[in-house]
This record gives structure tokens, C-alpha cells and sequence, in this order.
């Protein structure tokens, strides 16, 4: 498993607001192919972050994870899109990422009971 620091910051506050906020969770691969790409946008936003997995040395494959800080944005939600090496695109939309610590794109929603897109 591989850890990697990444910071991805987002333009979409003023330049004169307040403080920017940061949100840091945990992006691990629980799909069956590689993670090639990851995306960070404002909830319902067009501005948006994109990080590329694309070191062949060291593939996302299943069971990595790395740590993401998500700097700026206005409010908790994200809308967060996972690229795999299949092609296919993992999109969850009005993630509040003020209260999760671990996203993993394979856990659905209508996976887990109560609604709740996240295994505590």
C-alpha cells in the first residue's frame, strides 16, 4: 500500500474572503482495478481539482490509499468523481467531506443501510 501526500486546491472562493477551509480525507481503492485519476469539484460547481495517478512505478491499485486536502470551497460539499483503468467513472455527488475521513469509490449507497454512502 502506498501513501501519498497530495494537495489539490480549488479556485472557487474570492480572493478576498476569509481563511480558506481545508477538508483532508482518505482516498482508498476499493474497486477491483486501478484508480487512474481523481476529481474534486464544489457541489454542483463547475471549477474543479484533478489529481492523476499515472506514476507506472506505482500504480492506485486495490488496498492503496493516499491523503487528500481539499483547500477553499464554500461549505462541506463536494462532488467527487474516480476514473478507474477500466474506464469507468465512479461519480458521488453532495459528499460532505466536514464529516468523512475515508472515501472509498466502491462503497454505493445503496450498499450500506440508513443512506449513508460510508461504512463507519
Amino acid at each position: 500500500m502506498h501513501l501519498r501526500w497530495i494537495t489539490m486546491g480549488l479556485l472557487c472562493i474570492p480572493c478576498l474572503a476569509m481563511a480558506q477551509s481545508v477538508h483532508r480525507f482518505k482516498l482508498f481503492n476499493d474497486m477491483p482495478s486501478e484508480i487512474v485519476s481523481f476529481t474534486v469539484s464544489q457541489a454542483g460547481g463547475e471549477s474543479s481539482a484533478k489529481l492523476v495517478f499515472d506514476d507506472p512505478d506505482r500504480p492506485f491499485k486495490y488496498g492503496a490509499a493516499t491523503m487528500i486536502d481539499v483547500h477553499g470551497g464554500n461549505g462541506c460539499l463536494f462532488d467527487l468523481q474516480t476514473r478507474l483503468s477500466t474506464g469507468e467513472r465512479v461519480t458521488t455527488r453532495n459528499v460532505d467531506l466536514c464529516a468523512i475521513r475515508v472515501y472509498r469509490p466502491g462503497l454505493r449507497i445503496d450498499a450500506v443501510h440508513f443512506g449513508s454512502p460510508w461504512a463507519p
